[in-house]
């Protein structure tokens, strides 16, 4: 396997743990890229698969050009009217292994994370942020 397929099946692995009502949801930074230039990119899932928002930095205006916007409309995202640079979907027959490469293409495509960004996740029960376990290879 790749490092995406990796770095996929691990994110797949969270959203499955995160269907059991105890953990309930589970949210992905991007850490890598943070340390490089200060953009926090985060992407978040409740439900296991079913609910998933993508947190664009506002301070740093990330998300606001319109290639993003329109990528964003495309991809099915309605802006979360409360938070700024946030954006939700719903998606009832999501599988985790959908929702996990839709993760994945929100963190490269819309997010602008590098190719090789390396993850922190937290949920209900795993409460401090931990590194993502990528298989290597």
């Amino acid at each position: 396997m790749s490092g995406h397929s990796n770095r996929i099946a691990a994110i797949e692995a969270q959203i499955r743990a995160s269907q059991n009502p105890d953990v309930g949801y589970v949210v992905f930074s991007d850490v890598s890229d943070k340390a490089k230039d200060g953009i926090s990119r985060i992407v978040q899932l409740a439900g296991g698969a079913t609910h998933i928002e993508v947190l664009c930095d506002a301070p740093h205006h990330e998300c606001e050009d319109a290639a993003t916007q329109d990528l964003i409309t495309k991809m099915g995202f309605t802006p979360l009217n409360k938070y700024a640079g946030a954006y939700q979907k719903d998606d009832a027959k999501a599988s985790p292994h959908d929702s996990a490469l839709f993760t994945e293409q929100l963190f490269l495509q819309a997010l602008k994370a590098s190719p090789d960004y390396q993850l922190t996740y937290y949920n209900q029960v795993q409460q401090s942020p931990t590194p993502l376990p990528v298989k290597s290879g």
